[in-house]
């Protein structure tokens, strides 16, 4: 029953995620900053069974209070998915999550050819692609890729570019 409630959770955060995609933009529209390290905490304690399913631990470290000028479910759907990503595709452990002012950051190993439990036919990829786009909605930066250790690091910086001359919300994609 819980398993089923986190599924419709996930699937009302997907809608919603989806709906803000395709609001265009009104000038006017106020969101309310939201403390991003709650529902990091969240996620991590939702994915954790997930996790040590798969042999894997999830190391969380909060080293400030970032907020998002975003609504819950869409802050959810980016920090979500980039957590489950590197869930599937670790094949060791541990997957690191880091809380900073400026954001998160989802640091996992590298898989070997293939990860365990990873059906390339059945996994299309939808995941990172909804996460660029509600990055670049929201005009948070997005960094994806090997680290040169052999890991694979996500961040997403929550504070928007400072001005025309600021490219960090597009970096990467």
């Amino acid at each position: 029953l819980e398993r089923l409630r986190g599924a419709l959770g996930e699937m009302e955060d997907l809608v919603t995620g989806f709906l803000w995609l395709a609001r265009e933009q009104r000038p006017g529209l106020e969101l309310d900053p939201l403390p991003v390290a709650p529902e990091v905490e969240m996620l991590v304690a939702e994915l954790s069974s997930r996790a040590a399913a798969r042999g894997l631990d999830i190391e969380l470290e909060r080293r400030g209070e970032p907020e998002a000028v975003a609504p819950r479910a869409v802050v959810r759907i980016v920090l979500g998915n980039l957590l489950r990503n590197a869930i599937a595709h670790s094949e060791r452990g541990p997957v690191r999550v880091t809380i900073d002012v400026a954001g998160v950051r989802v640091v996992n190993p590298l898989p070997g050819a293939e990860a365990p439990g990873v059906d390339p036919q059945t996994s299309f990829g939808f995941g990172l692609t909804i996460v660029r786009d509600l990055c670049r909605r929201f005009g948070w930066g997005l960094e994806l890729g090997p680290d040169g250790r052999d890991r694979f690091v996500a961040h997403v910086a929550l504070t928007p570019p400072a001005g025309p001359g600021d490219d960090r919300g597009h970096q990467n994609e």
